[in-house]
């Protein structure tokens, strides 16, 4: 064993595969480019600087629903923040300047810019916003680019084999470029824990580790790198008997869980339960095939239409669901239909104080898109759509026909596709109107936590606990009834949300008949152990 580094961790996790390094040459000083004074090189230049903020701005409508896809909510927070620096006038004005009164080209006006702006993170106490300085340069990076028409002459960290990626620094963009299923591991001489590189990083489960004193110019390409980011630890080529002793080493209790791959679901006494994961993301997805997933019963396709300023395009979206049934071909795929209202509001949809299925109603283009380009996506794999927080059999009826009529419309591209449509019940209004709604759907899902809010009479942000004065036996009784009544219909339920994740109830959940638990994809290992082992 030698080579042997330490640094801070980012992003838990262990990998070992041949190195892919970086390096970046650092941004010089142009010479002031000759007759820059001129008015009409000026004016060019000032010109070329518009167009490339206009397009980088148009780019970072795709980087928010990339990051949104790939990583959740959070992460495409981060690259709203880029565009609203864009938006502003700091970052525009002192480019011009630079151009009108530094004699610069578009390029060099951006560069120094940025190190102006970051200087000033740079030099503050505080290590989150000294953090902030690798988001203007990310930003400056990207206008670049846009200037050299979409060439970034760095050099190209996705290759197409599983790789330790190796590099002094990287930005907020280049961590969401990077290829997931390629990328094992990311490890920096410089960078911060707190910087927004490495909050992506930890977003999409890569595991990452920072301020690792390396030299980057003493390793090729290909070296075996062995990367512990549990334990912050980097080695460089190590042997085989110390690889050995590291797997031999490895959480026994995991490993236990880990035998569970690939084994059925069943009760003691042999009651088989579909067990199902939730999504968000891209990532999310990785998790739950990693930890065995049956299938996906849901998929939150509303994080698509948030952190935006318009709706999601059709291919936009089509790509997203072709990608997500592509990963995970021969499993059910569960997508909800844009659960929009209550917490979850976009400039461009007005709720009216509606939630969910209505909102989509009230909204038909932006629902037509969605529905097309889930029927589009939809010969990619074993698709089902499911209608959120839906409250009479009238709305269902309603997204039933719009559905028809999309499929029709789509029939010479994808043919004649059969893709089941649900119903999701989550409110106490929706369990009272079971018959009504039951004829009009093909399987039915139970979202309990808006369910027992409504039961209880609490909100989501308000603490559940302590309004809940009969052990959820309110709860578990409607969950009863739906699952009786789907049963009689000849239609399975599903349930998801934070009671099927809850072991101490899993019997109480069983007992009601359900044929599904949908729970988060770390979860999945840990209650196919419990329902085995402790289930009846």
């Amino acid at each position: 064993m030698n080579n042997k580094y330490k640094g801070s961790t980012v992003s838990s996790g262990i990998a070992i595969g041949p190195a892919r390094v970086i390096r970046k040459s650092e941004p010089g000083n142009a010479a002031p480019v000759a007759m820059m004074s001129e008015p009409d090189r000026v004016e060019a230049e000032l010109v070329r600087l518009e167009q490339a903020i206009e397009a980088t701005k148009i780019h970072m409508d795709k980087m928010v629903l990339d990051a949104g896809v790939k990583a959740g909510k959070d992460a495409a927070q981060i690259f709203l923040m880029h565009k609203l620096v864009l938006d502003g006038k700091e970052f525009r004005n002192l480019s011009r300047i630079c151009i009108e009164d530094g004699q610069m080209d578009a390029e060099e006006a951006v560069r120094q810019t940025s190190e102006a702006l970051a200087s000033k993170f740079d030099e503050m106490e505080d290590e989150y916003m000294r953090a902030r300085a690798d988001d203007v340069r990310d930003i400056a990076r990207e206008v670049i680019i846009a200037l050299h028409e979409g060439i970034d002459g760095s050099d190209d960290p996705q290759k197409e084999y599983p790789h330790i990626l190796l590099t002094r620094s990287i930005l907020p963009g280049e961590v969401m470029e990077l290829d997931q299923d390629n990328v094992l591991a990311i490890v920096t001489v410089e960078g911060s824990t707190t910087s927004h590189a490495a909050v992506l990083a930890h977003m999409m489960d890569i595991p990452m580790i920072v301020s690792v004193p390396i030299d980057l110019d003493a390793i090729e390409d290909g070296t075996p790198i062995y990367v512990n980011a549990d334990v912050g630890e980097v080695i460089v080529s190590p042997d085989v008997d110390f690889i050995e002793q590291a797997h031999r080493s490895s959480d026994p209790v995991r490993s236990a869980l880990l035998g569970l791959k690939g084994c059925e679901t069943v009760t003691i006494t042999g009651r088989h339960i579909d067990l199902y994961a939730n999504i968000s993301s891209v990532v999310d997805m990785k998790k739950a095939m990693e930890n065995d997933a049956e299938g996906i019963g849901l998929y939150r396709s509303e994080f698509m239409y948030m952190e935006r300023l318009e709706a999601p395009s059709e291919d936009e979206q089509f790509a997203v669901y072709k990608k997500l049934l592509n990963m995970y071909k021969d499993k059910v795929l569960t997508v909800r239909t844009m659960d929009l209202g209550g917490d979850k509001l976009t400039p461009y949809v007005d709720p009216e104080g509606k939630r969910g299925l209505s909102v989509s109603l009230a909204h038909p283009d932006i629902f037509r898109v969605q529905l097309r380009a889930l029927v589009r996506a939809s010969v990619y794999g074993q698709l089902r759509i499911m209608y959120p927080y839906v409250t009479n059999a009238e709305e269902v009826v309603k997204a039933n026909s719009l559905f028809a009529e999309v499929k029709w419309a789509l029939l010479s591209e994808v043919g004649s596709v059969s893709i089941p449509q649900g119903i999701m019940v989550e409110t106490v209004d929706a369990v009272e109107n079971i018959d009504a709604l039951i004829p009009h759907a093909d399987f039915i899902s139970i979202g309990t936590n808006d369910l027992t809010c409504d039961i209880y009479g609490v909100d989501r942000f308000s603490a559940v606990e302590g309004a809940i004065k009969d052990d959820y036996e309110n709860l578990f009784a409607m969950i009863g009834r739906v699952v009786y009544k789907a049963h009689n219909a000849g239609l399975s339920v599903c349930v998801c949300g934070e009671i099927a994740s809850r072991r101490e109830y899993t019997s109480r959940l069983l007992d009601t008949d359900v044929d599904c638990l949908s729970v988060a994809p770390a979860e999945i290992l840990l209650m196919r152990d419990h329902i085995i082992n402790n289930c009846r």
